[in-house]
C-alpha cells in the first residue's frame, strides 16, 4: 500500500485518493468510495464460499451509484497448469543462502499450497501460503446472487473474456446507478 499512496503524491492526486488497508470480509463503512481494488490476486485468500459472499455485499454496499469493483483470482486450470509442475530453488542472493519453493495442488479443496524455504547462513526460514482457486461459474454464481452488474470477466493470459478454461480472472463489477 505504500508504493500506491507515493505513486499517488508522485500524480499529485492523493488529496483526491483514499486508501483503507482492510479485512474485506468483515468491514463496514460509514462513507462511500468510487472504486475498490482487490488486486495481487488477494481474494484468493479467501477459502469459503460465504466469506466471498459477504466479501461483495458489503463491497457493493460501500460503493457508490455507478463505482467498480475489480478483482482477480487464480482458477483451478492455473493450479494444475502451473502448481504440479512446480519446484525451483537453488542459489540465494547472499552469500551462503538458499531458497527453494514447491507447489502443490489438492484438487478436492481447490486449494493451491506455496511452499518458501531459505536458508541464511544459520537461519532458516519456511513460510506457507494457501490459495483457493476459484471457478469461474462459482464467482459468477455468486455475483448473480448480487446486485452487482457485470462489465467484464478478462482471462488475464489471453485479454479475451473469461472462460472456464482461463488460468487468472480479473473482474469488473458496477453498483447500478438509481433509474
Amino acid at each position: 500500500m505504500n508504493r500506491a499512496i507515493e505513486k499517488a503524491k508522485l500524480a499529485q492526486v492523493e488529496d483526491k485518493i483514499q486508501f483503507e488497508k482492510i479485512d474485506c470480509r468483515t468491514y463496514g463503512f460509514t462513507t462511500t468510495f468510487d472504486l475498490a481494488l482487490m488486486l495481487d490476486f488477494s481474494i484468493s485468500r479467501i477459502h469459503a464460499l460465504d466469506e466471498l459472499a459477504y466479501l461483495l455485499y458489503n463491497t457493493f454496499e460501500a460503493l457508490t451509484p455507478g463505482g467498480l469493483f475489480i478483482f482477480e483470482h487464480f482458477t483451478p486450470y492455473n493450479s494444475i497448469e502451473f502448481a504440479t509442475k512446480f519446484d525451483d530453488g537453488g542459489p540465494g542472493p547472499f552469500e551462503n543462502s538458499w531458497f527453494r519453493r514447491t507447489d502443490h495442488y489438492e484438487a478436492h479443496h481447490q486449494t493451491q499450497i506455496s511452499k518458501f524455504e531459505m536458508q541464511h547462513g544459520p537461519i532458516s526460514n519456511v513460510e506457507m501460503m494457501y490459495w483457493r482457486a476459484w471457478h469461474v461459474d462459482q464467482i459468477q454464481g455468486l455475483i448473480d446472487c448480487t446486485d452487482f452488474e457485470k462489465v467484464e470477466a478478462i482471462d488475464l493470459s489471453t485479454g479475451d473474456p473469461a472462460s472456464q478454461r482461463s488460468l487468472t480472472v480479473m473482474w469488473i463489477l458496477r453498483k447500478p446507478r438509481p433509474v
